[in-house]
């Protein structure tokens, strides 16, 4: 004789809906189920997700993006190139060339004045550069307006990563000192590519690192989080929607993108579904 029975199956995730998923079960009324981790139940499928058809995961540029961080670039820069160089004005450097990576940068300035790099040169200056600006961010530095929120907020439900023109030790320890580190699962920064933005390598190696827990995840199922031209240009390169933070470009640079926002507090559930659904 076969003993059937339902029974309210709790999960991690169903107090987020308020509800319970019921079930039944043979001979064994008592199910046992082990608690998946954020990476298992992604992979699986079991986590709760916006309702994106077309939006499998995340990936968000870094400086300017989720850290304020650009005005520190430029005032290291400007330390280091004093006297080389002529160093452009803040609103050149913010509207021109945010999304270069630092070596990317400092080849285009030195290529625009007609200053030519000799052997060393340009490995001298990135270390004085790092050192510059390590010393500045090793005091702590907060993430912009609503960026924890926001990952907080998505993180159970989309696999997120970063594709940065900066370096990882620097990106890792902003996010280790804002208790985020582990929210992203993949990472791809200056030190992983050695393109530039707008080149779109880094987007593609992105969302490949992210397969493991999205399956078969292709660019195009990807939302971009960008503030530069370049990085614009290299996430539409790949396939990607974009959504733009209006941190420090300005308008008349940047190419088209899905959507703006003034930061991520502006950036809804509605407006992600919108997107996914697009």
């Amino acid at each position: 004789m076969t003993i059937r029975c339902e029974a309210k199956d709790s999960h991690p995730f169903d107090h987020e809906y308020g509800h319970a998923e019921r079930a039944s079960y043979s001979i064994n009324c008592t199910p046992k189920r082990r608690m998946p981790d954020r990476g298992t139940a992604l992979a699986a499928g079991t986590g709760p997700r916006f309702n994106v058809p077309m939006i499998r995961a995340i990936i968000f540029d870094f400086d300017g993006v989720i850290a304020d961080t650009e005005p520190l670039h430029y005032e290291a820069f400007a330390r280091v190139l004093d006297g080389r160089v002529l160093m452009p004005t803040r609103e050149v450097y913010f509207a021109q060339y945010l999304g270069l990576n630092d070596a990317a940068f400092v080849r285009t300035l030195h290529g625009e004045q007609e200053v030519a790099l000799r052997d060393g040169d340009l490995e001298a200056l990135l270390e004085r550069k790092n050192a510059a600006y390590e010393a500045v961010i090793a005091r702590g530095l907060r993430l912009l307006p609503g960026v924890a929120e926001f990952i907080d907020r998505v993180r159970p439900r989309l696999p997120l990563a970063i594709c940065s023109g900066a370096r990882r030790v620097e990106i890792e320890s902003i996010l280790r000192s804002a208790n985020r580190l582990d929210a992203f699962l993949a990472i791809v920064s200056a030190d992983d590519v050695p393109a530039s933005k707008p080149d779109p390598a880094g987007f593609r190696m992105a969302a490949e690192r992210l397969r493991p827990t999205a399956a078969g995840l292709a660019p195009g199922e990807c939302l971009a989080i960008e503030d530069s031209a370049h990085g614009i240009t290299a996430a539409r390169a790949a396939g990607m929607k974009v959504v733009r933070v209006r941190t420090y470009a300005t308008g008349s640079q940047c190419p088209s993108v899905d959507l703006e926002v003034d930061s991520l507090r502006e950036l809804t559930d509605a407006q992600l579904t919108k997107l996914g659904a697009a």
